[in-house]
C-alpha cells in the first residue's frame, strides 16, 4: 500500500515537472502578411516575420490553375537565386518573397511551413489586377 501511494506521488511529481517545463519553454511565434494586392508589373515584397531565428523555411504556390508545388526551402541565412522572377530572402527572424515584376501567373495561395523554435504553416493569399489607366486627352 505504501509503495502504491508512493508511485503516485512520484507520477504528480513528474507530471508537474512537466507541466512546468512546458509553461517556460518558449516557442516562437510566427506572423506573415494574410493578404497582398498589387498591380501587374509592380514589384511586391511578401514578409514573414519570426519571434526567434528560424531553422528552415519551405515555400509553397498554389493557383487555381496549378497544384501546390515547391518553390523555395531554404536552411542557411541569404538570398536565394532567381526563379520565375521571385527570390526568397531569408534572415535569422524574418522571411521575404521579392516578385519583381509581378504577373497574373503569381496570382494565388502561398503556404510558407516555417521552423524554429517550433514550427507552423502560415498563408498569404495574393491577388494581381491591371494598372489604373490614365484618363485619354481629347484632341480638339
Amino acid at each position: 500500500m505504501a509503495f502504491y501511494f508512493l508511485l503516485r506521488i512520484a507520477k504528480a511529481l513528474w507530471l508537474l515537472t512537466v507541466l512546468n517545463a512546458m509553461e517556460n519553454s518558449e516557442f516562437a511565434k510566427f506572423e506573415c502578411q494574410k493578404e497582398v494586392s498589387a498591380c501587374r508589373n509592380d514589384q511586391v515584397e511578401i514578409i514573414c516575420k519570426s519571434t526567434m531565428d528560424f531553422d528552415s523555411i519551405d515555400l509553397f504556390f498554389r493557383s487555381d490553375k496549378k497544384d501546390e508545388e515547391l518553390l523555395f526551402s531554404m536552411t542557411t541565412v541569404g538570398e536565394s537565386h532567381l526563379q520565375h522572377g521571385m527570390r526568397l530572402r531569408f534572415k535569422n527572424q524574418e522571411a521575404t518573397l521579392v516578385i519583381q515584376n509581378i504577373q497574373f501567373s503569381h496570382c494565388g495561395v502561398y503556404r510558407w511551413h516555417l521552423s524554429g523554435q517550433g514550427s507552423s504553416n502560415k498563408f498569404t493569399t495574393l491577388t494581381v489586377s491591371e494598372p489604373p489607366t490614365s484618363p485619354r486627352k481629347m484632341a480638339v
